[in-house]
């Protein structure tokens, strides 16, 4: 359920008042290094420079005294080294063990799918974290997101970057080349340059998600949304409970794009598989649709 399929529809839709077919940049990101879970974080990058005595046997026992999410963050780092693959896998996660833990979920530790891909490459490290990827959330989530908003519009959505001599061209590049020094699409920009003012090719990375942390933050959506996630229905099925709920709405700030995700799996699961007498879209706004529910 990602949040960033509203921006994209609002501005396909825009696209589809004078044009059929749009070009896309996704894959980008991918082919280049552009996000940053292929880096470790300076944060991260600190801790790691410290003895391993230390990380383990001091701060990570009394980080999880204080904050059992800032200890996860803690062995999450350590995996750059030692566990690439589920290093990438935890960042891609809404809930992590303990957040689930928070939310009162009791279900298995989910699937670790991008440490299967990562781990079935041939090659390096680094290569190998953009390849899982592109087997995974480029086509799962990024190229869906593509063609649900397109074609909602009758616009068509066309990616070049994903060319695949391109893709073959692109990860053939040995990492000293395609990042020198960790620099993020370091070989993308440089190929930029002749066509891209400065300004453009040296401004910072910037997302295309909604406003969540704002939107639950204020009563007008957050109430509504509360109701439907606080269901009866849902609260049987075991995948949260009412205090992890509260929880989660007590810091919209930190934890808006998880309520976000909760609340599209639960309007989802109303909507397509409880067979709600609302089986449409509603045309009032979200109280409606949490007071019919």
């Amino acid at each position: 359920f990602d949040s960033s399929l509203l921006p994209n529809f609002l501005i396909e839709r825009a696209l589809g008042d004078n044009v059929t077919v749009a070009l896309n940049g996704s894959g980008g990101d991918e082919l280049f290094a552009g996000y940053g879970r292929y880096y470790p974080l300076p944060v991260e990058r600190n801790y790691l420079n410290l003895p391993g005595w230390l990380r383990r046997g001091i701060v990570e026992p009394i980080a999880g005294a204080v904050s059992p999410m800032t200890a996860w963050r803690l062995r999450r780092a350590g995996k750059f080294i030692s566990d690439r693959g589920g290093y990438l896998n935890d960042h891609l996660t809404q809930f992590p063990e303990p957040m689930r833990r928070i939310i009162g979920n009791a279900t298995a530790e989910p699937v670790p799918s991008q440490r299967a891909y990562f781990d079935a490459f041939d090659g390096v490290a680094d290569t190998a974290m953009l390849a899982a990827d592109l087997e995974t959330y480029l086509p799962e989530d990024l190229l869906l997101l593509l063609d649900r908003t397109t074609m909602a519009v009758s616009v068509e959505g066309r990616v070049p970057f994903l060319d695949h001599r391109f893709v073959e061209a692109a990860l053939a590049v040995p990492p000293s080349l395609r990042n020198p020094g960790g620099q993020q699409k370091a070989l993308e920009r440089k190929m930029a340059e002749p066509y891209l003012p400065h300004a453009i090719l040296n401004a910072p990375k910037q997302g295309f998600a909604s406003p969540a942390l704002k939107w639950f933050s204020e009563a007008a959506l957050a109430g509504p949304a509360k109701k439907i996630l606080m269901r009866p229905a849902a609260l049987a099925r075991g995948w949260w409970t009412a205090p992890g709920i509260d929880a989660l709405f007590a810091a919209p700030h930190c934890h808006g794009f998880r309520i976000y995700s909760l609340l599209m799996l639960e309007l989802s699961i109303i909507i397509h598989i409880e067979n709600e007498p609302l089986v449409t879209a509603p045309t009032g706004g979200l109280q409606d649709y949490a007071d019919a529910t």
